[in-house]
């Protein structure tokens, strides 16, 4: 042969019915049956191409810690470089205030601001959430609206997409009230601010002028 075949095999043990569909408490860790040849859970998003090229990194530590947060490291560099993403200074202020964490490994950044910013930073949100969900919904596909608690931004965000892309009505603050009440069936704890229905409202009103 011009080559060396290399015939990977993934053999785990069965575990008896424990409870627990297939996962077994040892001491200091958990077993799960047939997980050795799930890459997607224990990788962390790392792909066999970014192992290769950063392979002494990964491996240059005997300790599993240091490992698994190199891995994250090179994970999360990876998906940064793949945007162009301008230079910005960040003083101690802002850095307390924000933060982004990435969506699995859609590429997909969420950031979250504080205070007022945060209200601030929802009005100029609008539209791009409005162009980022038009295609998802042309395929019929569901789409998550997330933020930190799942009570006022992200109400906010659904309000503006069910009144955009849901309703041929004039906008006026009863529609809005409306959306809000349809929002509250599927989702109690939706109790969006006065400030944010208010930058919704705005929205809308400004592009009829």
């Amino acid at each position: 042969m011009s080559f060396y075949p290399v015939i990977c095999l993934s053999a785990s043990k069965m575990v008896i019915d424990s409870g627990e569909k297939g996962m077994e408490r040892r001491d200091g860790f958990l077993y799960i049956q047939g997980s050795a040849d799930d890459h997607e859970m224990w990788s962390m998003g790392l792909t066999s191409s970014q192992f290769w090229k950063y392979q002494k990194e990964i491996l240059d530590t005997n300790d599993p810690i240091e490992c698994e947060k190199r891995v994250k490291e090179i994970v999360t560099r990876e998906k940064i470089n793949n945007y162009n993403i301008e230079e910005k200074i960040i003083t101690k202020d802002s850095f307390e205030n924000t933060f982004f964490n990435f969506i699995g490994n859609s590429n997909i950044a969420i950031g979250n601001y504080k205070r007022k910013k945060g209200q601030n930073k929802l009005f100029s949100s609008i539209p791009i959430a409005l162009e980022f969900v038009k295609k998802p919904l042309e395929e019929k596909k569901r789409i998550l609206i997330h933020c930190k608690v799942g009570i006022d931004r992200s109400v906010g965000i659904c309000l503006a997409i069910l009144i955009n892309y849901f309703d041929d009505e004039v906008v006026t603050k009863d529609l809005i009230q409306k959306r809000l009440l349809l929002i509250t069936k599927y989702r109690i704890k939706a109790n969006p601010t006065r400030a944010t229905l208010k930058k919704v409202n705005n929205y809308f009103m400004s592009n009829l002028q």
